[in-house]
């Protein structure tokens, strides 16, 4: 950002997070809920619906090899699932290991869908047939043998509710989600079977006298209800109950006590009546009397927790709002412009210097983006850095160059860091800005005298180097001009020997011509002699 910046543009797309499959908007992950308890309750989700494909193919095998204790649990009842049921149960196993990997990819969800619809399919008729339709799928495997095994009612209500559920897990109806709503309702048929069993009373597993829900159906009912709630721990209600918050610790310290607390209690006042030992009125006032102790002193446990909660978290929030109070002060009166955006560059935060510079209160900042005060190309460039920032995760600092209205130059110092949740991934981007004109230009100036001094050292080398050449050429003829000299001298001195030389030969030369000339004359007056003489001879 700079001195006139902010920023918007494509806004950052969110990785999926747990819960939200392919094609479908993110779901937002609460803080409180890690990935990785994501992932273990996910996998508690597909064990679960391992259990379910375990017990089907146990009540197929038992009808298959005709082994009554696999069809029925070996509970003393002999109810045996209807081998049609185990079918549809293996199909609804089947869904949640496709519905396992997050996102889902497109293929695996058709696959879901089939398989959650067939179930669907099979508990709407057989419901239809409850209320006198012709069409049944329940006599279709092993009908010779069946005896009157049939899907119930109840049976058929949750197989429906368990196929509606895995239809809509990652699907949105009139706002909110139905599918772990409809999961708790085939797990509320299951746990009243299961009640049922466990009290030995028909009613509660056998729907107007028509054959009762099988034990194992039971079972398998309330492990693939809780299949599908662990597959997405990131919807409600189990994203309530899995919270850090009040709700969620209350649900976790209440919900086993409401559900175990009383149908232990009323397992062993029935026992008490059944064995003679009370009349019903005093099971009954014992049952409420236990139940209300119990629930009076978990009540009272959880109040003095969250009491000690409470009394932290005001403790909490005071140094909080002091914290608050001390950044506010600081944010507000640092001479730095400061902004904050989220991810879709609009603005969440902007203390006084940042709105002065925009020339806008704060109200009529927060909420807008770049392009709401800036030029569409100096807004995209910044909405540019804020994404560099968001995807990066990485701080981002630089100079930025703008020109003014009028014309001028102007210089702003620009770091963008980024803004992290509670859950540790990026949310949005922080940026701090402040003039630095004078600093640059100042900068610059030094640079270009910096470089006129270096042009001048380069030039005073070059005049040196040069000196240098012209004193060793100057050396050169100093020494050419000593050769000569010498060689002057050494000619004068042999002028001077030739004229001494000269001299000597002349002087020697003078009597020697003499005697030269005085030899001719002799020998010419000899030569007439000898003639003489010889005349004479």
């Amino acid at each position: 950002m700079s001195s006139a910046a902010a920023t918007a543009v494509e806004p950052v797309t969110p990785s999926p997070e747990p819960g939200a499959a392919s094609g479908d908007p993110a779901v937002p992950h609460p803080p409180s809920v890690a990935r990785e308890t994501a992932r273990v309750h996910l996998v508690l989700g597909r064990l679960a619906a391992g259990l379910v494909a375990v017990i089907a193919v146990a009540g197929l095998v038992g009808w298959a090899a005709d082994i009554e204790p696999l069809r029925t649990l070996g509970h003393p009842a002999r109810i045996p699932m209807n081998p049609c049921g185990a079918v549809t149960f293996l199909l609804a196993a089947a869904a949640v290991f496709l519905l396992g990997p997050i996102p889902v990819p497109r293929g695996r969800r058709a696959g879901a869908d089939v398989l959650a619809g067939l179930v669907t399919a099979v508990g709407a008729i057989q419901l239809l047939a409850a209320f006198g339709s012709p069409a049944r799928v329940d006599g279709l495997l092993f009908a010779g043998r069946l005896n009157g095994s049939i899907i119930p009612p109840n049976a058929a209500a949750a197989f429906a509710l368990s196929g509606l559920a895995l239809l809509g897990v990652d699907r949105r109806a009139g706002g909110g989600r139905l599918a772990p709503w409809l999961a708790v309702g085939a797990l509320a048929l299951s746990l009243l079977a299961l009640l049922g069993y466990a009290y030995n009373l028909a009613p509660l597993y056998q729907m107007n006298g028509s054959l009762a829900m099988a034990l194992s159906s039971a079972v398998g009912f309330y492990a693939l209800a809780l299949g599908v709630l662990a597959a997405r721990p990131a919807h409600p209600p189990l994203s309530a109950l899995l919270s850090d918050s009040v709700g969620g610790v209350v649900a976790r310290r209440m919900l086993p006590a409401a559900v175990l607390v009383p149908a232990a209690v009323g397992f062993v006042a029935l026992a008490v009546v059944r064995r003679g030992g009370a009349g019903p009125e005093l099971a009954v006032l014992l049952y409420t009397l236990t139940t209300i102790v119990v629930f009076v002193g978990l009540t009272a446990w959880t109040a003095s927790r969250l009491h000690r909660l409470d009394l932290a978290n005001r403790e909490t929030v005071v140094r909080l709002g002091r914290a608050e109070a001390v950044y506010h002060s600081l944010v507000e009166n640092v001479p730095q412009n400061i902004f904050r955006k989220d991810l879709t560059g609009r603005f969440t935060f902007a203390n006084r210097h940042f709105c002065a510079a925009i020339g806008r209160p704060a109200d009529q900042i927060v909420g807008k983006t770049d392009f709401d005060f800036f030029a569409p190309e100096l807004a995209a460039r910044y909405r540019h850095d804020d994404l560099t920032v968001a995807r990066g995760g990485v701080a981002v600092d630089t100079v930025e160059e703008h020109v003014t209205p009028a014309g001028d130059r102007l210089y702003v110092q620009v770091t963008k860091t980024p803004v992290r949740g509670p859950d540790g991934r990026v949310a949005g981007v922080q940026g701090i800005f402040w003039d630095v004109t004078d600093r640059v230009v100042a900068q610059r100036a030094t640079e270009e005298r910096n470089r006129a001094l270096q042009a001048a050292n380069d030039g005073l080398a070059w005049a040196n180097a040069e000196l240098e050449r012209v004193v060793a050429a100057e050396r050169a003829a100093m020494e050419q001009l000593t050769k000569a000299q010498t060689h002057l001298v050494q000619s004068e001195k042999m002028v001077g020997l030739g004229q001494m030389v000269a001299g000597v030969a002349h002087e020697i030369n003078n009597p020697l011509a003499f005697v030269s000339n005085n030899v001719a004359v002799l020998q010419r007056d000899v030569r007439a002699v000898v003639r003489l003489v010889d005349l004479y001879r």
